[in-house]
């Protein structure tokens, strides 16, 4: 359970389509900020994830490389 609510998390700007939940920046700013209150290893990683690596694919990749990656990093995947 907890596992799972970590990794949605992950993909916090990610499109509905892909599996995330197609969230605005701001509110990716709001998670990592609360979670750095409990954990800041763990904001890092989510900060990391969704500021730089979510948003590399979001704007550049291919509708192939989207298809590929972006279900696996909303769901199951941290790439740090």
């Amino acid at each position: 359970m907890l596992l799972s609510l970590f990794f949605q998390l992950m993909g916090i700007e990610v499109e509905a389509e892909y599996g995330g939940t197609a969230s605005s920046f701001f509110m990716s700013c709001l998670v990592v900020e609360e979670l750095a209150k409990i954990d800041p290893a763990v904001s890092v990683m989510c900060d990391v994830q969704n500021t730089l690596i979510v948003t590399l694919f979001r704007k550049y990749g291919t509708p192939q490389q989207k298809e590929q990656y972006l279900p696996r990093l909303a769901e199951n995947m941290v790439n740090c």
